[in-house]
């Protein structure tokens, strides 16, 4: 699989899947986990800069379009592109909701069922991203930790 792509950058896995970017094609690469082989290729477009993956939706942070882009895992399609206030720095995603970080200082949160923003957060430099259905974790800067109630 790496052999055929020259940036391969971020990766997200379920048990079904393993999702990897190539930011150079603008791709989603989704390989079988059991034979450890290219099973489908999604083509984004832009500049994948972060991955995160549940049984029900691929999202993938564009930072070249400032968006956020849905993929089926099933079909291997786009299925809905949510356009983001600033470029995102990284996602995570549980069933609940895709958290994006934002390099205009702030976190959202993406409803799964509408695939629109429903609230934002204010954090100072927020770069990377957890989450769990009882917890949102950022790093902020290189200094703290910010908790954050997936509400």
């Amino acid at each position: 699989c790496a052999a055929e792509h020259e940036a391969l950058t971020v990766i997200a896995a379920t048990t079904s899947a393993v999702w990897v970017t190539d930011s150079s094609g603008g791709q989603l690469l989704r390989v079988d986990p059991t034979t450890v082989s290219l099973a489908g290729t999604v083509s984004l477009g832009g500049t994948p800069v972060a991955v995160a993956a549940t049984d029900d939706a691929v999202w993938v942070a564009d930072g070249g379009g400032s968006d956020l882009i849905r993929v089926d895992p099933e079909t291997d399609e786009v299925v809905e592109t949510v356009q983001l206030r600033a470029r995102p720095v990284d996602v995570a995603a549980t069933q609940r909701a895709a958290w994006v970080t934002l390099e205009s200082g702030q976190v959202v949160k993406v409803d799964p069922s509408s695939n629109e923003i429903v609230a934002t957060i204010e954090v100072a430099d927020p770069r990377s991203v957890a989450a769990t259905n009882r917890d949102v974790w950022v790093s902020s800067g290189s200094t703290q930790v910010v908790r954050i109630d997936p509400g």
